[in-house]
């Protein structure tokens, strides 16, 4: 695509070159050079416009998995099928074909299928086929088409007979829907190399559905022969996905094989015999073009290497395909082909020039989206441009910007024995956006009829790296918005000023325009229609036409974490739909409508004091509460494990170790069980630490029923049987909740079911006061559960609070001040010895104070080993902590029998280990007096030696863990324990305390990970030896802060939580250099263990900043539509199927004629206040103002929020024929003065507002708006 000079400017140059020549005498270098570099400048047309990457892969070409290899393994058992793959089996995707080979003998080519594993209630018979390439004969062939399937279901299959049958599944697409969201990953040149493999992996960890797979499959043609054995390890390669997800075929060029030396000339011979399409389905006449719809995507597949030129059969076909193509259904229109028609890399330049002439007019007309291609080993994506004006007339050579055309993206990176196409054109093209050579492969996210998110990730160092990000906005719909607004602008008449009340029919709504976010990731001048993407996103709803004469534009929060809480396959059905699907979270703000100010203005001064003095009543009750069910679990944890131990201890002396084993795993058993069945039958929303759910209501998730009373109950009484059954678990998490249903409940303002109410306390029946109990609720637990008060402050701040006043912080503070007090006064009852034999023990605090605690300069690098090892231990805890926690969920997902079927399996396992793995340490002459003990608080353990030994290792696991972690903190202990011990012991605790989470019964983690870190703190202090000043207990306090900076990323927080655990302020220094330094590596892998565990529940989160992205849009771009808008006055039918068709939380409310000269804003009215008002019925006859005063029929608790995550529901209020056509006033009940910012205002800077200012709504207004001076 370069350009030659243009003759005219070339030639006055020349003639002015004595002129410059004699000026340029007098010039230094540097003016020379400049002067040079613009004298090049004259004779180039063409800019660089796009980007090009300076990453290359090293390897060229790439290295061949070896035959041997796993990647290529052979199922065992005889005659086994093999290379099972699977495809679209029609034209809607309701049904598949299933392709499988068997080498031995034909066998049976039937499938059973059905929609429970190993249970097949269907049956579909295939055929079979084999073939001859040269002096390679084929294994037997099966095809199978499984049809009449249902959409949107899981289906398992099973293939072959007997010992050699094997089983797989595949989900069926959801039904045809312009909104419904998918993912396809576009897969092109795959091979079988090394990188292939990569790339197979990395796209399985993406989420997709189905694969887009543009040519270029086995590279078998590369081969001696064109060895058809490469053909069958191709298929046992990408088995582990093609057998459980359709991949979308396309032919390449090393599918021909046309081979006459060898006697084959029928082109594509083993790739048809293999690789069947649905062609039949699109009225195609070849399987190497055909057509497919799936969820909202047309896919069209078309052939580079059959005739396609004009009148042929692809031409002719393609032509009616497109006309058969429906935007309303399927508005995404997706090409596939092999050879790309725009391409700016030497390597097969201009190849797709002829297929370009002849289609791309086509492509503009149709508005296609997007055209994946391969065969270039590259990756490239263009603008939307077009070249359909080129003829020698105009003399127009070059590619111009059209908002008509499609994207075209090659994607021939997937791996190939060829290796990288690494030479593009010095100068980048103006229509190439971005282009690098590195292997990788991209997936492209149907979000709704107007939006979708693509990705491209390059293959690095065995992981994928995002690299090219783009939002694409549907050509169709985007367009059709475009024409639709302009007609009704054309059409808008002025409304007459005579009274007359409008009445708008339910199905008459105006709707809004909307658009999705996203953002260029590097800077160059690319259309609107494909703003880049940020790497993580949410689902948007479907938008529509923005309203042309209100303009007004409700944005949601916007959020960078989690899909939309209304995923069907992320959240329950419990779940409150109508708050959350607009994602509107932030409800901090008191609702200003006229009910409500006045209800404000009427209170005197005592009404105000009495609020303000319950506010601080409320803090100490939290405080005192949370204080002794903090001191009330440890005590019952300790007497109940340590009386476990002392029996266990006893049978061991008397030699009754069968028997000692029994009683320890029964006691356990029974006591998981218990913490579980409660959970699952009484509050399932008690199980895990429940620290997820806090921060998510914090940030304004409100889920049901995590602060209810039997939540609170069962939270309780379930973390003491769980924590004392030697599970590798903690007390905090839970403390965090059981505090925060302390502070809920007391917001509740009390029970209107059992008559328990009283008129003062409803002024903190609104969610800006319930949320800052529920927040001095959390610190309070914190503090319980450490005896750290200023650790919970500023845990609650720094990891769970999304919203800070200073005033709360005092709140909060004087809450964690209560707890403190209340628990040393309960703990001197305990000095006392009136806490039971094991009372003592379980009041955390790790007492290091008698440390003498000298250190240098060279001390400094072993903490900072300890930093690096806990930032990698804890990113990999996360990592498997997900895998196993997403392994468990599908259990507990089956029902209760299967949580308490994984609540036994898991006891049993831990009790067998903790019991069996002491026998593997040799037995150690007892140091100390009290050794060895009877089983009290952290004392040494017999368990199976001789009179005055111990077992060191048993004195690790038969104790709780809070002694545990004592014993290890413990100073001048070097020789008590052994390094093969404290090794036994980190493992056991790492890999235990992963399992024991994924058990549905209420525990937390961070009692678990202090233990884990503290046990290789001190293997690494026992390495170091004479080596460094600091004591082992000093080096496990180290290693537990280095842990939790790994797995939970705070810092502040657990800086002054570790100091007041272990009450030594020498410590600051090196606990701060060891946390940051995890912290920073830990970073650098993967999110902190809470919001990987919040995107597991699908619980949505905002976080508090803005990505780079969101600086390149406006407000506007991101709107979430349809917009619904009720008048002043609104008819009580229109109300009604509003809220049945909407899940919107809140609504514009729009004064019209007669109410206003013209439309205007009046302000915005709740889901829930809309509720209430239909069940008083305060219905008007007719539509007119209700000029009556609200206050007298309503008071402000009648629209409180009630508590407990309850919420009415549209299908539960009765409204008669005649009411329908009745009418309601809004104004005394709508927020007159909600914040609304104009649609040119910056994402970044509107999302800090709606984070900092704690909003739920955020209205967007027109910049034509007039201007009214507001002096």
């Amino acid at each position: 695509m370069g350009a030659g000079p243009n003759s005219s400017p070339f030639l006055n140059q020349i003639s002015r070159a004595k002129v410059r020549a004699k000026l340029l005498k007098n010039m230094g270098l540097w003016t020379w050079l400049l002067f040079i570099y613009l004298i090049l400048i004259c004779f180039v047309d063409d800019v660089l416009s796009g980007r090009t990457s300076s990453f290359m892969r090293s390897e060229w070409p790439s290295t061949d998995i070896p035959l041997d290899s796993e990647a290529f393994v052979v199922p065992g058992g005889y005659n086994t099928p093999q290379q099972v793959h699977i495809t679209q089996g029609d034209y809607d995707g309701k049904a598949v074909i299933i392709s499988w080979v068997t080498e031995s003998e034909t066998g049976t080519s039937e499938v059973l299928y059905g929609t429970e594993e190993h249970k097949y209630e269907h049956i579909a018979q295939g055929t079979t086929t084999n073939y001859t390439f040269y002096n390679y004969k084929s294994g037997f062939i099966h095809h199978c088409l499984v049809d009449g399937l249902k959409y949107n279901t899981k289906y398992h299959y099973k293939i072959g007979t007997g010992a050699s049958a094997r089983e797989f599944w595949f989900q069926t697409p959801p039904e045809i829907d312009p909104d419904v969201p998918y993912i396809f990953g576009i897969i092109g040149d795959l091979g079988q190399t090394f990188n292939s493999l990569s790339t197979l992996e990395h796209y399985m960890q993406t989420g997709g559905q189905t694969v887009l797979f543009v040519g270029d499959l086995s590279y078998a043609d590369r081969y001696e022969y064109n060895d058809g054995v490469r053909w069958d390890s191709w298929g046992r390669l990408i088995e582990k996905s093609a057998a459980y997800q359709p991949w979308i075929w396309t032919a390449g060029n090393h599918e021909i094989e046309y081979r006459p030396d060898l006697g084959e000339v029928s082109s594509f011979k083993p790739y048809l015999h293999r690789y069947v399409t649905p062609y039949v389905s699109s009225k195609s006449s070849s399987p190497l073009w055909y057509a497919v719809r799936r969820a909202s995507a047309h896919i069209i597949v078309l052939s580079s290497y059959s005739p396609f030129v004009k009148y042929t059969p692809q031409w002719f076909w393609l032509r009616e395909e497109l006309k058969r193509v429906n935007r309303e259904k399927t508005p995404w229109l997706i090409v596939l082909m092999h050879v790309p028609l725009y391409n700016s890399n030497e390597a097969h330049y201009m190849e797709g020039e002829a297929m370009r002439d002849v289609f791309e007019s086509w492509f503009v007309h149709y508005k296609v989206d997007i055209v994946f291609a391969g065969h270039v080993h590259a990756y490239e994506r263009s603008y939307r441009v077009s070249n359909i004006n080129y003829n020698i007339t105009s003399g127009s050579r070059h590619p111009v910007p059209d908002k008509s055309a499609p994207v075209y993206i090659i994607v021939g990176d997937g791996g190939n024995q060829e290796g990288l196409a690494v030479r593009f054109s010095d100068l980048q093209p103006d229509y190439s956006a971005f282009r690098e050579a590195s292997y990788g492969h991209s997936t492209l996210e149907l979000k709704n009829r107007t939006h979708a998110f693509y990705h491209w990730n390059r293959n690095n160092d065995g992981k994928h790296v995002l690299t090219d990000q783009i939002v694409f906005r549907n050509q169709y719909w985007w367009g059709k918005q475009y024409e639709e607004e302009k007609t009704e602008k054309a059409q808008e008449v002025p409304k007459s000023n005579q009274l007359h009340c409008q009445i708008r029919r339910p199905l008459q709504r105006r709707k809004s325009k909307g658009a999705a976010f996203g953002a260029p990731s590097h800077q160059s001048p690319a259309p609107r229609a494909q703003q880049h993407l940020p790497t993580r996103h949410r689902r948007l709803q479907p938008l529509s036409h923005r309203e042309p004469r209100l303009r007004v534009i409700t944005l949601s929060s916007v959020s960078t974490v989690h899909p939309c809480p209304w995923t069907d396959r992320l959240v329950s059905k419990d779940w409150n739909y109508a708050s959350y699907f607009l994602l509107c979270f932030w409800v901090f703000r008191l609702i200003e409508n006229d009910l409500f100010n006045q209800d404000w203005r009427s209170r005197g001064r005592a009404a105000i004091l009495r609020y303000v003095f319950l506010k601080w009543t409320f803090c100490l009750f939290i405080g005192i509460v949370a204080g002794a069910v903090g001191f009330f679990n440890n005590l019952a944890v300790e007497n109940i494990a340590g009386y476990k131990f002392v029996t266990v201890s006893d049978l061991m002396l008397a030699n009754k170790y069968w028997t000692a084993f029994w009683v320890f795993a029964g006691s356990n058993l029974a006591l998981l069980l218990f913490a579980t069945v409660i959970t699952a039958f009484v509050s399932t929303a008690a199980g895990g630490s429940g620290i997820p759910e806090v921060k998510a209501y914090l940030n304004g998730v409100d889920a049901p029923d995590i602060f209810s009373l039997r939540t609170l109950v069962v939270k309780i009484v379930g973390m003491i049987a769980a924590v004392s059954s030697s599970l590798h678990v903690g007390k905090a998490g839970p403390m965090v909740h059981i505090g925060a249903c302390i502070g809920a409940i007391v917001g509740q303002g009390g029970s209107r079911k059992y008559g328990m109410t009283c008129r003062w306390l409803r002024y903190f029946k609104n969610d800006r006061d319930r949320r800052d109990l529920v927040t001095c609720g959390a610190a309070a637990g914190v503090a319980a559960a450490f005896r750290a008060p200023v650790g919970g402050v500023l845990f609650a701040l720094e990891s769970l609070s999304s919203w800070w006043r200073s005033a709360l912080i005092w709140r909060a503070f004087f809450a964690t001040a209560v707890v403190a007090v209340t628990l040393h006064a309960l703990i001197d009852i305990c000095e006392r010895g009136k806490c039971g034999l094991f009372g003592k023990g379980g009041l955390i605090m790790y007492d290091v104070t008698s440390d003498t605690i000298t250190y240098h300069i060279a001390d400094l690098p072993p903490v900072i080993l300890l930093g690096v090892i806990g930032g990698i231990l804890g990113s990999l805890y996360n990592f498997l902590m997900l895998k196993v926690l997403r392994v468990c969920s599908l259990v507990n997902e089956k029902g209760r029998a299967y949580r308490l079927l994984l609540a036994a399996t898991v006891s049993i396992f831990i009790s067998c280990c903790l019991f069996g793995l002491p026998w593997l340490a040799p037995c150690r002459p007892c140091l100390k007096e009290d050794c060895p003990s009877m089983g009290h608080s952290g004392s040494f353990k017999n368990f199976q030696c001789p009179p005055k030994h111990y077992n060191d290792l048993a004195s690790l696991f038969f104790n709780t863990n809070d002694d545990t972690i004592r014993k290890l903190y413990s100073s001048e202990t070097n020789d008590d324990f052994q390094k093969s011990s404290i090794m036994l012991s980190f493992v056991a605790s790492y890999v235990l305390g992963i399992l024991s989470y994924g058990v549905a019964a209420p525990f937390g983690l961070f009692v678990p990970i202090i233990l884990t870190g503290a046990s290789y703190g001190r293997l690494i202090g026992m390495l170091m030896g004479a080596n460094s000043n600091l004591d082992h207990g000093l080096f496990a306090v180290l290693g537990s802060a280095s842990f939790l900076g790994g797995t939970m990323r705070m810092t502040v927080s657990v800086c002054v939580i570790i100091l007041e655990l272990t009450n030594n302020l020498l410590l600051l220094p090196l606990v701060m250099l060891v946390l940051l330094v995890s912290k920073t590596v830990a970073d650098s892998f993967n999110p902190n263990i809470y919001d990987l565990i919040l995107k597991l529940k699908g619980l949505p989160y905002l976080e508090d900043h803005a990505e780079p992205y969101m600086r390149q849009l406006t407000v506007s771009d991101v709107v979430a539509g349809p917009l619904r808008t009720f008048n002043g006055v609104e008819k009580v039918g229109n109300i009604i199927h509003i809220l049945k068709t909407t899940g919107h939380h809140a609504f514009p409310v729009i004064d019209e004629p007669p109410f206003s000269s013209s439309p205007v804003l009046y302000g915005l009215i709740l889901r829930a206040h809309l509720l209430s008002l239909l069940k008083k019925k305060c219905f008007l006859p007719t539509c007119t103002l209700s000029g009556f005063d609200a206050s007298k029929q309503f008071v402000a608790d009648d629209f409180a929020k009630r508590g407990s995550g309850k919420h009415d529901r549209i299908e539960d209020i009765e409204v008669t024929a005649e009411e329908m056509e009745m009418y309601i006033d809004l104004h005394p009940f709508t927020n007159t003065s909600p914040y609304t910012v104009v649609e040119t205002m910056s994402l970044a800077k509107a999302l800090i507002l709606f984070r900092q200012v704690g909003l739920r709504h955020l209205l967007i207004v027109p910049k034509s708006s007039r201007v009214s001076n507001s002096s």
